[in-house]
């Protein structure tokens, strides 16, 4: 299922209460793997920006960096992109 069906999907349940969260779980193609994805909660809009919007592409793919620290992480979802985009880096 591509990237944006499976979000609008997930956003059309609208069964959350006040202060609930759950969690579902997406394939995200880019980088080959499932993610888990807090409803209720900034998850869906951070994985927008680095994946939909693509908020880091560039410059970022443009060098070639020796080391990557993600201080600010927040649900990591720059750090799996950055990680797809320099396999070399993983740890």
């Amino acid at each position: 299922m591509p990237l944006f069906d499976a979000i609008r999907l997930t956003l059309a349940d609208d069964t959350l209460g006040e202060g609930e969260e759950r969690e579902t779980k997406l394939f995200l193609t880019p980088v080959g793997q499932k993610i888990a994805v807090r409803l209720g909660t900034t998850d869906l809009s951070c994985l927008e920006k680095v994946f939909v919007q693509g908020d880091y592409e560039l410059p970022f793919s443009l060098v070639a960096p020796r080391l990557i620290v993600d201080a600010g992480a927040n649900i990591g979802m720059a750090t799996l992109f950055l990680a797809a985009v320099f396999p070399r880096l993983k740890s």
